[in-house]
């Protein structure tokens, strides 16, 4: 997450929110933003993703997407057995529910992106 944010900001792209695909990467992301002199979330948004332990306990605690890990579990366990049992079927695409844990690394968008609101 450092180099790659490092890399994003030393070719000037303009960021206004990162979405890291595990809360380590958000860290290090976070990191790098510090070293830039940016500031999460005043300047920049953060989201990780997995909800580990130490998320809630960083400053700012870390906004992250928490998966319901003994869920995530079984529902493997389950695909595992499927598979061994008929090797050669394909063994469908199975989406389990994510919860977005609202913490201290987001703040709301403050001007008109062109980004469609969606109804809830």
């Amino acid at each position: 997450g450092y180099a790659c944010m490092e890399m994003i900001l030393d070719l000037g792209h303009p960021v206004t929110a990162i979405f890291a695909g595990y809360d380590d990467i958000a860290y290090g992301a976070c990191d790098a933003l510090v070293k830039h002199g940016l500031s999460t979330p005043r300047d920049v948004s953060v989201i990780g993703y997995h909800d580990e332990d130490p998320s809630q306990y960083k400053v700012p605690p870390l906004t992250t997407v928490r998966v319901d890990k003994l869920a995530l579990g079984r529902q493997l366990a389950r695909m595992a057995i499927d598979k061994l049992r008929s090797p050669g079927r394909r063994i469908p695409e199975v989406i389990l529910p994510v919860t977005l844990i609202r913490r201290g690394t987001t703040r709301p968008v403050t001007q008109d992106l062109g980004v469609p609101e969606v109804a809830s």
